[in-house]
């Protein structure tokens, strides 16, 4: 798949008076095999524009939700959609979307953030337990910059079994197993030595993380006395260290939305 006969397509999507023919580009192209792997590559491409990769992110997300599992036909449904996205496809997808999500910014990985949770919901972890292996890989890395991102992916995880009762949550027992323990070290390490904005971030992302994996079944296993006091030391921490003095002169009605006071909020849930 030529990239930049892509990149030209994804362009015109953006504009109004050429979309159309750009749109029907693209329904002639999604069958393809390779289609959708060249897609995410776009996405991942920094030096491309941000608002084609965008509108590539968009474009990849409804495409994964649509054509990853393909419909069952039923009486009720004749017009069944039977196109899937090609299994050797599909192995490409599952071994970057993560990587993806990592280096994307913002803008790009709310929207690989959802393709993710797609994937985990038919996949995981039958078909894909490497998942786990990838979070645990850039949450071993000493830059912190890598961390939000598998933070990001972790917590989709996280939220697809939150409502699972405890038998069905095994898999991502077994995966917090790993996990856990680092999660704790990376958020030690964050609060105790970074009051950075990105820090914060970070923090609000790992408190987001540990209360979809508690609020609903209390893995009793995992989280012994002892862990679940460290844990507990952290939010206090959290909850109790001064906001920053320049957040302070920000207009009282729009300090709710500042990390520092985002992430606090996250900490005193754990105490209500």
């Amino acid at each position: 798949m030529d990239t930049s006969n892509l990149v030209e397509i994804f362009k015109c999507t953006i504009d109004p008076q050429r979309r159309r023919d750009a749109e029907a580009q693209l329904d002639m192209l999604f069958k393809m095999d390779g289609f959708v792997p060249a897609i995410l590559q776009l996405v991942m491409n920094e030096n491309i524009d941000i608002s084609v990769r965008q509108s590539a992110a968009i474009y990849l997300k409804n495409t994964i939700a649509a054509y990853w599992a393909a419909e069952p036909a039923s009486e009720l449904n004749n017009d069944a959609n039977n196109f899937q996205i090609p299994e050797r496809d599909q192995i490409v997808i599952r071994d970057s979307i993560v990587d993806a999500i990592v280096i994307a910014p913002d803008l790009i990985s709310s929207h690989l953030s959802v393709c993710l949770c797609n994937i985990i919901r038919n996949d995981f972890p039958t078909k894909w337990a490497g998942c786990i292996e990838k979070i645990n890989y850039y949450l071993q890395m000493p830059d912190k910059n890598y961390w939000m991102g598998a933070f990001i992916a972790l917590c989709q995880l996280v939220k697809y079994f939150e409502y699972k009762t405890s038998t069905d949550r095994k898999p991502l027992d077994d995966a917090m197993s790993i996990l856990l323990p680092l999660i704790y070290q990376r958020c030690r390490h964050l609060v105790e030595q970074d009051s950075s904005d990105q820090s914060v971030l970070i923090q609000k992302q790992i408190l987001k993380v540990f209360y979809g994996f508690m609020q609903y079944s209390f893995p009793l296993k995992l989280l012994t006395n002892d862990v679940f006091t460290q844990w507990m030391e952290i939010f206090r921490l959290i909850v109790e260290r001064p906001i920053p003095e320049e957040v302070n002169q920000i207009d009282i009605d729009e300090r709710a939305n500042n990390c520092h006071w985002k992430c606090k909020k996250m900490g005193i849930a754990y105490f209500i």
